[in-house]
């Protein structure tokens, strides 16, 4: 199967899981909400953000486990593909370690004196840290396998883990809507279960059908110090992530209640829906960007870059624009009574999301070329001012919006050295990344939004049906007007051929 097809066809599985999973996230949240309260729903995302904060050592060994399993792939390298194998698995046990003596330390002594917990609930609110580490341990097992899934492209064994997990996760509703026990301690055991099947299901798969994930004892100091050395710099970016996600978090909780810890809690399933909905392409070409880098098909993996680019923004905008128009009915559709700040907050992680989707191909490339110290060093410290500045202003009394709207306003201005960085280190064309990709995005979207913000101003929206029509309008107006003025003339002809085609076959 060719690389073109291969991809159209893990894209196409992609957005197969990320629909069941949107759908299961839409129903879960509420029901999750309702069956919690408000209170423990808050209490829940910020005790479990702070087992959450560990990632940016399992996300940066995640990250550099899939590039150096694409990468020997790539070179079509089988007995150094296990070695590298039985390395990464190695590294993972390390970082279980240390998962369990920071878990039941500091975050533990995090939780129980300096957290904004209400006393009552801080037995239950334990429970969820002692359970939150449980299923983070759990999830670090499955990294390796998910790695070797993801590197070999079997996107379908992906797809199948991903609707199994998010059949756990109904069943968990299920039990949870029926509980009479505390249901707070019940969501996190239950969680922990759910993560638990899921890695055995990646387990035994994978030893199953791939000879390299059968660990078996390996060393190489060389080659640990490349893959650690990766990771390390990696992890400058992974901190960055979390301190602008869970960081500000608790940093909420700290000057707020869990009430408002809530409606990011909301806001944020929101923006992992839309994230997600892109991610899935991302995640389809990523081995593939490595894999050309690889075969020193540099010009390849341009052409890869630039029109991924585009076609995660478009296919996020798609969802979005409608979200932006019209959040606080959607929300109140959704979840009936919405917690405060959930609209305001749901509207700046939209654009925030939509920002993070122009980045990803360009961190790919450089993840792909092993070289990725100078982007660290500057795009995400960068990002590590999100938590200082945003608690300066809420020092001064600044509303809880603030800390995301310094994230948007830095996720602009990072993008620009990080565009210089791929220029000298993979040779970008950063004239036709400018033209091709940045600016033919924001001229699209802007475009588009006021045309279905001219749209809005024709509808009643003062009714159920009125908004979903608005909605549906929204998405066909913003198909047309991507096909028509977002896709490249020989892209339109090559759907357009396709269209044909696949027309041609059915009849016959």
């Amino acid at each position: 199967m060719s690389s073109n097809k291969r991809i159209a066809k893990n894209t196409l599985l992609l957005y197969f899981r990320m629909i069941f999973l949107m759908l299961v996230s839409l129903y879960t949240s509420r029901v999750v909400l309702n069956a919690l309260g408000v209170e423990d729903f808050g209490i829940y995302n910020v005790v479990a953000g702070v087992v959450t904060l560990l990632s940016f050592i399992t996300g940066s060994m995640s990250t550099a486990s899939q590039r150096f399993l694409a990468y020997d792939l790539g070179k079509e390298s089988g007995e150094h593909l296990r070695q590298t194998f039985s390395l990464v698995v190695l590294c993972f046990l390390v970082l279980i370690a240390l998962t369990v003596i920071l878990g039941e330390t500091l975050a533990v002594w995090f939780l129980n004196t300096r957290m904004n917990i209400p006393a009552e609930r801080m037995e239950a609110a334990n429970w969820v840290l002692q359970f939150s580490i449980l299923t983070f341990i759990t999830g670090i097992l499955s990294f390796p396998y998910i790695a070797v899934v993801i590197a070999r492209e079997r996107m379908g064994i992906y797809v199948f883990a991903c609707i199994l997990d998010g059949v756990l996760k109904l069943v968990i509703v299920l039990l949870l809507v029926g509980a009479t026990t505390d249901r707070l301690k019940l969501y996190s055991i239950l969680l922990f279960l759910s993560s638990l099947i899921t890695t055995a299901f990646y387990y035994l798969y994978c030893r199953s059908k791939f000879p390299e994930s059968r660990y078996r004892p390996y060393y190489d100091g060389n080659r640990l110090r490349e893959l650690f050395s990766f990771a390390t710099w990696n992890i400058i970016g992974s901190v960055a992530e979390v301190l602008r996600g869970q960081g500000v978090n608790i940093l909420l909780n700290l000057f707020f209640n869990p009430a408002v810890n809530a409606a990011r809690g909301i806001a944020y399933q929101v923006s992992n829906g839309i994230i997600n909905f892109s991610d899935n392409f991302y995640t389809a070409v990523a081995p593939q960007i490595t894999k050309h880098y690889a075969g020193g098909d540099i010009g390849g993996m341009h052409k890869l870059q630039f029109a991924s680019s585009r076609y995660a923004f478009y296919s996020a905008f798609v969802i979005s624009l409608p979200i932006l128009l019209l959040t606080q009915p959607l929300l109140e559709i959704w979840l009936k009574t919405p917690p405060a700040y959930a609209c305001i907050f749901v509207r700046i992680v939209v654009i925030s999301s939509m920002l993070n989707l122009i980045h990803f191909p360009l961190v790919k490339g450089l993840q792909a070329a092993g070289k990725i110290r100078t982007d660290q060093l500057v795009v995400s410290t960068l990002y590590l001012l999100v938590l200082p500045v945003s608690y300066i202003f809420y020092k001064y009394g600044y509303p809880p919006e603030t800390a995301m709207c310094v994230d948007v306003a830095i996720g602009i201005i990072s993008l620009f050295p990080r565009l210089y960085i791929c220029r000298t280190t993979y040779g970008l064309p950063l004239r036709s990344y400018l033209t091709q990709v940045l600016l033919r995005v924001l001229l699209v979207s802007a475009v588009l939004t006021l045309l279905c913000m001219w749209l809005r101003t024709l509808f009643s929206l003062d009714t159920l049906l009125s908004d979903l029509l608005f909605v549906a309008t929204v998405v066909m107006v913003t198909l047309v007007g991507l096909y028509t003025i977002g896709l490249h003339r020989e892209e339109r002809s090559y759907l357009n051929s396709l269209a044909l085609r696949k027309l041609k076959n059915s009849k016959e």
